[in-house]
């Protein structure tokens, strides 16, 4: 039978390890994920098609595989900033996907908005709204807009419109603007595929040489 002391001894050494164990618990639940998280925008160009080889050839796995990021994508093909994309979403709806404690968010697009002139004040304004709603989603997230690229020759008047537009809202948000529109002007016909829209898996690849520089240096400044 256990003396009183010792009893004692023993119930205080138990409290001391329980306690012990539950800092080291809430120190680890502390702990910012190994892996940068990015989250990833768009239409089919972020999305993938057909053309490519799959989500391991596409630029936003390529770009994590190449940084150690754990990616997000929250895309879907067709999708604009104010084109809804095949089953009916525009970017405006892809925010509710992003994770909230993502570290970068890259927006990229979109081709798919009417590039006739006609919208270019509207793309604006809802590239605007976009860039607040994923603020508001991921407020510690370093944000990335990535404007329009285009297959046809010459580029659209009316690309380069919407283009000017996105450029304008990511000023006056403060946020970065990469410009995109010849990225897909592309002297090896391999880039894209046989739809004549879509990148193949080499596309892809020179996609992420392109946009990989810029997510690293997001999560630098960050």
């Amino acid at each position: 039978m256990l003396t009183r002391p010792v009893t004692a001894v023993l119930v205080v050494a138990a409290v001391v390890a329980a306690i012990a164990s539950t800092l080291l618990a809430v120190a680890h639940a502390r702990q910012p994920s190994a892996q940068p998280v990015v989250a990833f925008m768009g239409d089919s160009y972020t999305a993938g098609s057909r053309e490519d080889d799959g989500f391991a050839s596409r630029y936003p796995a390529l770009i994590a595989k190449d940084l150690d990021i754990e990616p997000a994508v929250s895309a879907e093909p067709g999708a604009g900033y104010v084109r809804p994309g095949v089953v009916g979403v525009p970017f405006a709806d892809e925010v509710a996907a992003v994770p909230v404690h993502a570290d970068v968010v890259v927006i990229y697009g979109s081709r798919n908005d009417p590039f006739d002139g006609s919208v270019a004040a509207a793309v604006g304004q809802a590239a605007s709204e976009l860039i607040a709603a994923v603020e508001e989603r991921a407020p510690d997230a370093a944000v990335v807009v990535i404007g329009p690229s285009y297959v046809e020759h010459p580029i659209p008047v009316g690309g380069v419109q919407n283009a000017a537009a996105i450029r304008s809202a990511c000023a006056a948000a403060g946020v970065r603007y990469v410009d995109a529109l010849d990225w897909l002007q592309h002297p090896d016909p391999g880039v894209i595929g046989s739809d004549g829209v879509h990148p193949t898996a080499l596309g892809h690849r020179d996609l992420a040489k392109r946009i990989g520089p810029v997510v690293a240096e997001a999560l630098q400044e960050r």
